[in-house]
């Protein structure tokens, strides 16, 4: 059993979700960049640069955006990072979400244990680059931190345009360190009605999106 607070989960679920939604209106960027938008700086360098790579035999086929960390994560001596970078987005996630409104998502959500994986890139290229080479969903997508046996387990919200790059994933994943989580969560139903009753809404502050965008999303919630 693992130990979750349900209150935590869902208010942090929530966050993410609107936040993702108006990083989704980027229809400029790639898939493997636009729920990478928060990128700190550490020793100078941001964290994630991306890159277009060649991952197939075939010269034709297996082109994708690729991620790279100018930190390796699972280092030993970068054994902070993920917790560093978990508080860090989710204050930044915070920082930009006002309220919260009832809103209906559609989307599924991962749980990653991080630190179990096998760092051979075939869930990094078999998803199009949505994983990056350490088996991590995109840091935009994170809301809730755990252990299971000692291990810190990552839970991600992925939203439906990118259901199919994470089974591809998932299928290609030699360690099984990434999967779909449905306990107290059932596949046709919403994980905050069953387990906290109504859904709150989520409002956005205004001012930390431009005008254009914002009325858009105003629509989608109203």
């Amino acid at each position: 059993m693992l130990n979750i607070d349900k209150a935590i989960f869902n208010e942090n679920l929530l966050l993410t979700q609107t936040y993702c939604e108006l990083q989704l209106k980027n229809t400029y960027k790639n898939h493997t960049s636009i729920l990478r938008s928060f990128n700190p700086v550490y020793d100078g360098r941001e964290v994630f640069s991306f890159k277009l790579k060649h991952y197939s035999e075939e010269p034709e086929e297996g082109w994708a955006f690729l991620t790279e960390w100018s930190l390796d994560p699972l280092a030993k001596e970068n054994d902070h990072l993920y917790d560093d970078l978990f508080e860090k987005q989710m204050k930044h996630k915070s920082e930009t979400i006002n309220t919260i409104e009832q809103t209906d998502y559609r989307d599924r959500i991962i749980a990653d244990e991080i630190d179990s994986v096998v760092v051979d890139g075939a869930s990094e290229c078999d998803s199009d680059g949505f994983m990056d080479i350490n088996d991590c969903p995109p840091i935009d997508t994170w809301f809730y931190q755990t252990k299971k046996e000692d291990k810190r387990l990552l839970f991600a919200w992925i939203p439906e345009p990118f259901l199919s790059n994470v089974n591809k994933g998932i299928d290609a994943n030699c360690s099984d360190c990434f999967y779909w989580y449905t306990e107290g969560r059932s596949e046709n139903s919403n994980w905050h009605a069953e387990n906290l009753g109504e859904e709150p809404k989520v409002i956005v502050k205004e001012e930390e999106a431009p005008q254009s965008v914002f009325s858009q999303i105003k629509k989608l919630f109203s």
